[in-house]
């Protein structure tokens, strides 16, 4: 076999990795904002407060008979 082409192979192999590693390390930065980003920059899911029930209507907590 030509040591060449093992060569070349493994230098595009190590291109591709490497260009993973980058993406991942990306998306790492990302997740961590929004973890322990500071409140301003961190996702709120439902910004009025309004949560869903499971049975998909919106929920009445002030009592209503």
């Amino acid at each position: 076999m030509n040591y060449e082409a093992i060569i070349a192979q493994k230098d595009k192999e190590i291109q591709q990795q490497a260009a993973k590693i980058e993406e991942l390390a990306h998306q790492i930065t990302l997740l961590q904002k929004l973890i322990y980003g500071r409140k301003s920059e961190r996702f709120i899911a439902n910004a009025d407060g309004a949560q869903l029930s499971i049975f998909g209507e919106q929920e009445n907590t002030q009592g209503d008979s």
